[in-house]
């Protein structure tokens, strides 16, 4: 069973998952790692730099979007925040890091035959997917995107970017959830990734999770 917590503003309501804690049962990656042995070939016709590796990520996303909503990831229109840039700026991030700031999970999707929009400070003008040049700090920053569009948003590494203590959580987060009100449809739901950092907890703490069931 997976817990739904949600988030509150005046009348409005969008239900957010934490998938670190309660989307995946901990040592159990099996079928995470064979969907992304079972997606790579598709990958790798427009990225043959991908791995199994890199996609493994991204399939763990994919198999927990398709368990929470019943459907397809082809049936479903996505938005992926802070989706990770073309090109990073290795300078700034361990060498290990790199490739977890690069649009893997919009890239699978996209191959898949999926409905993603990536948006991104960073540079996306050589992708393949819908994407958008935005800074998720600024008020409508998403004014692009239509009402009641997004079926899932997911935010899975957007609050593991280095730049995120500089920009401002709470500004972030408010800005980010008052758009997501408008544009996720009533049934859809956030995701986000609280992996390898403890930003998440300082973003979405115990004062945003007013009600929950299991």
């Amino acid at each position: 069973n997976i817990n739904k917590y949600f988030w509150r503003k005046s009348e409005m309501t969008i239900t957010i998952y934490d998938f670190s804690r309660h989307c995946a049962k901990e040592g159990d990656w099996s079928p995470a790692l064979q969907y992304a042995g079972k997606i790579l070939s598709r990958v790798q016709e427009i990225h043959p730099e991908a791995t199994e590796g890199a996609l493994f990520g991204p399939s763990k996303y994919v198999l927990a979007i398709e368990k929470l909503t019943g459907r397809s990831i082809k049936d479903l229109r996505i938005l992926d925040l802070g989706c990770g840039a073309s090109e990073v700026n290795s300078n700034t991030l361990r060498p290990r890091l790199d490739g977890d700031y690069k649009p893997w999970f919009c890239r699978a999707i996209h191959c898949l035959g999926g409905k993603i929009i990536g948006v991104d400070m960073g540079d996306l003008s050589q992708e393949r997917f819908t994407a958008y040049n935005v800074d998720l700090s600024e008020p409508d920053s998403l004014k692009y995107i239509l009402d009641q569009s997004i079926d899932v948003a997911t935010a899975i590494a957007f609050f593991n970017s280095p730049s995120m203590p500089k920009r401002g959580f709470q500004t972030i987060k408010t800005n980010i959830l008052n758009q997501l009100e408008r544009i996720v449809v009533p049934e859809g739901f956030l995701l986000i990734s609280s992996n390898l950092n403890q930003y998440v907890e300082q973003v979405f703490d115990e004062r945003d999770i007013v009600g929950g069931n299991k």
